[in-house]
């Protein structure tokens, strides 16, 4: 489906600059050659109408149908064509905003198609060329209503298949500001046309300079405008950042807030994972954004990494100091312009926000220093997010082991026993007891001691993957529920535990190296007991027999009697 609407618009683009070059090469022998001078200084005031123009996320606003207008009104129709023509092409190719040459050339042959339709119309309603009168007001008004309507409709349906790229206005705004810029021009266009054959060209020239004038006080109301949206866009960031959304949620509507302000063609916020030690996606608004959500990206790789590292904000085009897009990784091949912000937290990257648009100069300072300030706000909620997990780890963990402390495993585990209950299934509690572990504080010392703790919970830990809830109860005691497990596969899991341990060497300090043994109670619900508590009892009691009978063994609490070495 993207293939088929992307060979429609080139397609469609390409036929518009086709049909365009027919009329051009039509029209081109209708030209009062004798008349180049005047010609020139009309083309001269139409470039620089173009040069001066009021660009937006949705196109740019120019006076230059004053001096379409106006030529037509003198010359004709086919005079105007090309001149529409050549402002165009000369003046946006020496102001290039960052328009790719096809682009230049489809708003070029916009124009043309629109003199051509506009002139036919005219011709139509009975106007006639060679001035201004009473009897061509109404053809007249009918030219200038058509090329405004054949003008806007050729843009709508080249921008169509981007506009979701440009949501800070929306067509009706773009209609507004372009019927107010026609307002503009039409009166000095005539004015120009009127005072032609008194003064001449030079003279009546003159009068297209408060045009600029008015162009240049509608580019700060414009930018006024666009600033307004701007900070609208901030505000509701800074809104919704106190809500309850989740990171990820937060930083999509980030990412959205910013392509209001900012089109760009990809935008992904990293958020940098230190368990895997990469920066993974947590925001992607792009046509890719399922692929690239499954690239994570480590740690000084590729241009985006890169700059992660060094912390600088940086705006690259292809091609530009150096930078080689095309040879990069990922997403950032396929643009010709990056805008990079590296998000960092006491020195340290937390994440990176970054933009890419396939128009080359897409990206300029002003929209480097609004996502500065998003990127404070998206710095913002990665903190949030962070100490909230610190927090709620601190609650839930032991710090020396990283395993549930016994409040919140006894919580997890009630959880997971009363899901047993209701589904009449068996419910196996395992406490487990390292022997003899006073003997390794006594002689290696207390800090000794806790470093084996720390290594045996990063031991019991890997058991976590067969689904199991782990917890530290106290001291060197702790206790296991295997919540996919009955008796006979939870003992076997405790077997395993116990000989794994028992091989395993721990460091005990600089040059100290000891071994465990555990002594492993079990206790089944129903069987051995009807809440956790009875069970977590049972269990204990079961610890007690196994140390009893030579530690380093496991016991059934229901075959206390009649137990049986374990080893």
């Amino acid at each position: 489906m993207k293939m088929k609407r992307g060979l429609a618009h080139i397609f469609y683009t390409w036929l518009v600059i086709g049909c365009a070059g027919y009329f051009l090469k039509t029209y081109f022998y209708k030209i009062n050659q004798d008349l180049i001078n005047e010609l020139l200084i009309m083309l001269f005031l139409g470039i620089l109408a173009e040069c001066v123009a009021v660009t937006f996320p949705q196109g740019q606003l120019s006076a230059g149908f004053a001096v379409v207008l106006a030529a037509f009104v003198i010359y004709g129709g086919p005079t105007a064509v090309w001149i529409s023509f050549l402002a165009i092409l000369v003046g946006q190719g020496i102001a290039n905003r960052g328009n790719p040459v096809r682009a230049i050339l489809f708003n070029a042959s916009m124009y043309v198609l629109a003199a051509v339709g506009s002139a036919e119309v005219y011709s139509f309603l009975g106007g006639r060329q060679g001035g201004l009168s009473y009897e061509n007001a109404a053809p007249l008004l009918a030219f200038i209503c058509t090329f405004f309507l054949i003008n806007n409709l050729l843009l709508y349906i080249y921008q169509r298949p981007f506009r979701h790229n440009h949501l800070i206005l929306n067509m009706a705004d773009t209609l507004q500001w372009d019927g107010f810029t026609y307002l503009l021009a039409v009166p000095f266009g005539i004015l120009i046309a009127l005072l032609y054959k008194n003064i001449g060209i030079y003279g009546s020239s003159l009068f297209f300079l408060p045009v600029l004038v008015m162009q240049l006080i509608l580019r700060i109301y414009v930018n006024l405008a666009l600033a307004n949206r701007e900070l609208t866009a901030l505000y509701e960031v800074a809104r919704r950042l106190g809500g309850r959304e989740s990171l990820e949620e937060m930083l999509g509507i980030i990412l959205a807030q910013a392509r209001r302000v900012i089109p760009f063609h990809t935008g992904v916020i990293y958020v940098w994972s230190g368990e895997r030690k990469q920066f993974l996606p947590g925001a992607v608004i792009s046509p890719q954004a399922e692929l690239i959500r499954r690239q994570a990206l480590d740690g000084g790789e590729g241009i985006l990494g890169q700059l992660a590292e060094t912390g600088r904000p940086k705006i690259i085009f292809e091609g530009r100091a150096g930078y080689r897009l095309k040879a990069e990784q990922g997403w950032v091949q396929n643009q010709r312009s990056l805008l990079v912000i590296p998000l960092l937290t006491e020195g340290e990257a937390v994440g990176i926000i970054a933009l890419g648009d396939k128009r080359q100069n897409a990206f300029d300072e002003g929209n480097m220093q609004l996502m500065m300030i998003m990127s404070g706000q998206v710095k913002v909620a990665i903190t949030q997010t962070s100490m909230h997990k610190r927090l709620k780890s601190m609650a839930s963990r032991d710090p020396l082991t990283g395993l549930y402390n016994r409040r919140y495993f006894f919580l997890l585990a009630q959880a997971e026993f009363e899901r047993a209950l209701r589904e009449k299934k068996e419910f196996v509690l395992m406490l487990v007891d390292v022997d003899n572990f006073n003997n390794i504080n006594n002689r290696y010392g207390h800090a000794a001691g806790d470093a084996v703790l720390s290594q045996l919970g990063q031991l019991l830990s890997r058991y976590s993957e067969e689904n199991a809830i782990i917890g530290r109860c106290e001291g060197e005691e702790f206790a296991l529920v295997l919540t996919a497990a009955g008796e006979q596969l939870s003992r076997q899991v405790a077997d395993r535990l116990r000989r794994e341990v028992m091989g395993y060497s721990f460091a005990a300090g600089e040059d100290n190296f000891v071994r465990l043994t555990l002594s492993i109670g079990l206790a089944v619900f129903p069987r051995d007991g009807g809440d956790l508590g009875d069970l977590f009892k049972k269990a204990g009691q079961a610890v007690k027999k196994a140390k009893k009978n030579g530690k380093n063994r496991i016991v059934d609490f229901a075959k206390l009697e009649g137990y049986k070495d374990a080893t």
